[in-house]
């Protein structure tokens, strides 16, 4: 055994591969076993030590040391102070002594004691023992002393009190003593816990596996994680945390897979936690979409209390491993025979309190309160809360904050009664008395309810006679037989409605007193209203519909159905003209009403004694048409026409562009105001027109825009400040359009059109119409539109002229600047003096612009042979401004230049890229630039440089409104210089050969 010298200084000190001794004394050390079974002693200091091979004894003495056992079953000690202890491989002993150590026990299986102090202990792998119990106990208090397990890999075994322990994997076994908080982890767990002071309280959860926990004399919450676990509790008041799926194995078998919980004493709660997985099972209502049923209890999770638990707590947590698959979630909470607090979550939750007089909370949500065994006290919480009620049940007294009962197939479920909310309230098949109370309230007395309201219906009742009683709100009375009997107060019972669905057919139900409204729904024939304003609405069968004294509304629904109105102001529901209508005569002002039909009041079938008609729906276009009485028809959103016939009428269009005839002026009409945007455009609303048989003016009626005068005695039509259009008829009419700009169209006739203010258009029918157009700045720029040649020289203050038609036309122009537009005929259009614009359009056009800038438009899609003609009689040099030709079409048309000025010649001058310029062959109307002084051969000149010099040259040489042709490479140019502003055109297409003193023409001159 070799000798080691060690100071009461730091030392630093390797072993032999022997087994060695060594004592470090004082000084912060560093001892190095090497191989061998070694004592390895830090005494005093902060010592690093590591025992290498062999099986060692490490000692870190006092101060806070670092011990490393390595390899083999080592012995490591690490005394006072707060110390790190490494096992290493092999079966060690870790023990922590006093301070706050941590402990790790490496590979194997080893054991690790904490000691006094707070302490971590991790076993790492293996099958370790962990074990920390000299915390003691202060009655009432905790130790402050806490140590951390973790067990790691393995079968651990836990020793601890008043701590937090973690068993990994594993099948590991807890021993707490007093008070702990335990993990079990993955694995089959055993969590034990034994203390007598009844104030300290645990945390056992089991994890992953099939665990069993067993509380002490404690508060303890056993959490039971996932798997078939054991929970038993002990004497104190227990908590019980499980999760939905718990009760479930794999296959979703509630019986093989449900927790086993063993309570010894104590008021005891269990808090369920909704954890859904992806297990092929429904967590939706069942599949076909039907309410959930109290026998069968069709939901997944379904949850019956065990017998010595007294209180249940659905938690509001909701942990969803699967959610793509999950739609809507409900809980099912069944009670025991004991006196149950049990309290809902903020989800939809089922709970039943079963036998013993039982507390009920359900939460905020929409939840369902099984009631009857026991005197229960209820809950609902908010949300809309329904009580299924096993026997009479009422909400006010009760029940607190539910809305709605459901009474069971129970022979002691006879009455309902609600509250002064609104409530629904569904009968059985026994013969129900149902109390709506204040508030609007359903009363259900239906063999078969298909409200879905509740989530617990019965199905396919037994029909009972029911007595509904409804109280002072607008109720709603469900019942299936005629013989059931309604109570509603006439005075305070606000607006009630009766459904009726029954099982049988039926001929008739007449409302009881206090009734307003019948809904027919299924099995009834007839449907009879009272002395009130009934609203009596058929179903899709063939129903008889009568109204009684008061003002009544009858639809008959789908079916072919007759209508008798009775008494006073009734409105007819109609969806086919074959439908009978009796209603008698001078009762009433009467309505029909459709929203699929044209509606006319001298419809045989509907008697003749229905004064008014209405269209209803958004955009169905329809028609309506009185009689010869005095009429209020009105329309709906879609374009309407409107007739009113004899009578003093009142036609009210609504939305759409609708169509007013009327035959006197005594009739009135009233339309909707149009909106504009900030452009003064229509935003919203319909364009409207008036035809009129007799002389009218739409001056006070701003919100028309169109008249059009009808049958031959009208004669004069006159607008309003809106955009108006003014037809007339065959008669010699006087239209007159006022402000705006209108549209003045004669139609047949020698008319006088009058256009006013704005931009008017006149439509002529013959060259005898006269207009009246003023010459102010605010009479605007105005337009005739005719089929005949015409020459706006004939009308004054009229600018611009459109050819209409398909026959040949020629347009003659004025002095000033006028827009002329030919047809698709062939045109000849002559602008004269003004700067003009002239565009042919289809046809063999001629184009003559006169003097004046023109604009010169042959765009067309038809090929044709058109010519433009610059100049007539007047040289263009002459004229302010040079003609702008927009475009020559697709075929062979021509361009006169007749008169126009070319220039003769052109001096020499030094170009920008030194060749000089000169023109040559002047005399075919062509200018070709040379490369050389020769000017041998001609110059293409390509370049953006070269075509500048040709144009800075032209600019310097040609005269004020001169014009000169050109060649610049393979295009042809055409120069006009006016001074201070010059135009270029290029002419595609057109060679040498093609231009003469005359003029020139090509196969596909095009001049842009």
């Amino acid at each position: 055994m070799a000798t080691f010298k060690f100071t009461s200084g730091p030392d630093n000190q390797v072993g032999t591969n022997g087994n060695d001794s060594m004592d470090a004394l004082g000084g912060d050390d560093t001892l190095d076993g090497n191989f061998g079974n070694d004592l390895l002693l830090g005494n005093t200091g902060n010592d690093l030590i590591a025992g290498g091979g062999g099986i060692d004894t490490l000692k870190g003495g006092d101060g806070n040391d670092v011990l490393d056992g390595g390899t083999e079953n080592d012995q490591l000690f690490g005394d006072a102070g707060d110390d790190l202890v490494y096992g290493g491989t092999g079966l060690d002993t870790l023990n922590g002594g006093s301070g706050n150590d941590y402990l790790s026990g490496g590979a194997d299986n080893d054991k690790l004691y904490g000691g006094s102090g707070s302490d971590a202990l991790d076993g790492g792998d293996g099958n370790d023992t962990l074990s920390d119990t000299d915390n003691t106990t202060i009655y009432g208090t905790a130790s402050a002393e806490h140590d951390e397990m973790i067990g790691g890999l393995g079968n651990d075994i836990f020793y601890g009190g008043y701590d937090i322990m973690w068993g990994g994997d594993g099948n590991d076994n807890f021993n707490v003593k007093n008070q702990g908080t335990t993990y079990g982890g993955t694995g089959n767990d055993i969590i034990t816990i034994s203390n007598t002071n009844a104030n300290l309280a645990s945390w056992l959860e089991g994890g992953l596996g099939n665990d069993s926990i067993t509380a002490g004399t404690g508060n303890d919450t056993l959490f039971s994680g996932y798997g078939k676990d054991t929970l038993k509790g002990g004497s104190g008041n227990d908590s019980y945390v499980i999760t939905f799926d718990n009760f479930y194995d794999d296959s979703g078998n509630p019986d093989t897979g449900a927790d086993s919980i063993i309570d010894s004493s104590g008021t005891d709660t269990i808090y369920y936690i909704r954890d859904f997985k992806s297990d092929g099972r429904d967590d939706d209502l069942d599949t076909a979409g039907k309410e959930l049923d109290p026998v069968l209890k069709s939901n997944d999770y379904d949850i019956i209390m065990p017998i010595d638990i007294e209180n249940a707590v659905l938690d509001d947590q909701v942990f969803v491993n699967n959610p793509n698959s999950l739609t809507y979630t409900i809980a099912w909470l069944t009670g025991n025979s004991r006196a149950n607090d049990i309290k809902g979550s903020n989800l939809y939750d089922i709970l039943d309190g079963a036998a013993g007089n039982d507390t009920i909370n359900a939460g905020d949500g929409s939840d369902t309160i099984f009631a009857g065994e026991g005197k229960d006290k209820i809950n609902g919480g908010s949300g809309s809360d329904w009580a299924a009620s096993r026997t009479n049940f009422n909400l006010a007294t009760d029940s607190t904050n539910v809305e709605n009962i459901d009474l069971l197939d129970f022979s002691t479920a006879i009455s309902a009664t609600g509250n002064n909310r609104n409530n629904t309230l569904i009968g059985n098949k026994f013969n129900n008395k149902l109390y709506g109370a204040a508030g609007n309230d359903v009363l259900d007395g239906w063999f078969y309810s298909t409200t879905f309201y509740a989530p617990v219906i019965d199905t396919l009742k037994t029909t009972g006679d029911d007595i509904l009683t409804g109280g002072s709100g607008d109720d709603l009375y469900r019942i299936d037989s005629p013989e059931d009997k309604i109570v509603e107060a006439a005075s305070t019972g606000g607006i009630d409605t009766v459904e009726y669905k029954g099982a049988i057919d039926k001929d008739t139900y007449v409302l009881p007193d206090g009734v307003e409204n019948l809904k027919m729904l299924d099995k009834l024939k007839g449907g009879e209203g009272n002395n009130l304003n009934n609203r009596i609405t058929g179903s899709s069968a063939a129903n008889i519909l009568k109204g009684g004294y008061g003002n009544d509304y009858l639809d008959g629904g789908t079916g072919l159905d007759a209508f008798e109105g009775g008494y006073g102001d009734d409105t007819f529901v109609v969806d086919n003209i074959s439908e009978v209508i009796k209603e008698v005569a001078g009762q009433g002002s009467d309505w029909v009403q459709s929203a699929n039909i044209n509606l006319d009041l001298n419809n045989a079938n509907w008697g003749g004694n229905i004064e008014n008609a209405r269209l209803t729906g958004t955009t169905t276009n329809l028609n309506v048409t009185g009689n010869a009485s005095s009429n209020q028809l009105i329309g709906n959103g879609g374009s309407n026409v409107l007739e009113g016939l004899g009578g003093k009428d009142t036609l009210e269009g609504g939305l759409g562009d609708d169509t007013y005839r009327v035959d006197t002026l005594t009739d009135t009409l009233i339309e909707i105001a149009n909106s504009l945007d900030t452009a003064g455009k229509i935003k919203t609303g319909w364009i409207d027109t008036i035809q009129s048989s007799v002389n009218f003016t739409l001056a006070s009626l701003l919100n028309f825009e169109n008249l059009s005068l009808t049958g031959s005695a009208a004669k004069t039509a006159t607008g309003n400040t809106n955009d108006n259009i003014v037809t007339g008829n065959d008669l010699a009419n006087t239209l007159s359009g006022l402000d705006g700009n209108d549209t003045l169209d004669g139609a047949g006739g020698l008319d006088t059109l009058i256009g006013g203010k704005g931009n008017d258009i006149y439509r002529l029918s013959n060259d005898g119409d006269v207009i009246t157009e003023g010459s102010g700045a605010t009479d605007g720029t105005d337009t005739i539109e005719i089929q005949n040649t015409l020459d706006l020289n004939d009308y004054n203050n009229v600018e611009n002229l459109t050819l209409t038609g398909t026959l040949a036309a020629n347009g003659t122009g004025t002095n000033n600047a006028n827009v002329i537009n030919g047809n698709s005929a062939i045109n000849t259009l002559t602008g004269l003096d003004g700067n003009d614009t002239l565009k042919g359009g289809e046809g063999t056009d001629t184009v003559i612009g006169g003097k004046g800038a023109d604009t010169l438009d042959l765009t067309e899609s038809l090929a044709s042979k058109d010519v433009v003609r610059i100049a007539s009689g007047d040289s263009a040099a002459s004229t302010i401004e040079a003609d702008k030709i927009i475009k020559f079409a697709l075929f062979y048309d021509t361009l006169d230049l007749v008169g126009t000025k070319i220039v003769a010649n052109a001096s020499t001058v030094n170009g920008k890229d030194v060749g000089s310029i000169m023109s040559h062959s002047i005399s075919n109307g062509i200018i070709k630039f040379d490369d050389a002084d020769t000017y041998a051969a001609p110059l293409s000149i390509t370049s953006t440089t070269n075509l500048s010099s040709v144009i800075d040259y032209l600019k310097a040489n040609i005269t004020d409104s001169s014009t000169a042709a050109f060649q610049v490479g393979t295009d042809i140019w055409v120069f006009q210089d006016n001074g201070s502003s010059d135009t270029l055109v290029d002419l595609v297409g057109i060679t040498a050969s093609s231009l003469s003193i005359g003029g020139f023409s090509s196969t596909a001159i095009h001049i842009a």
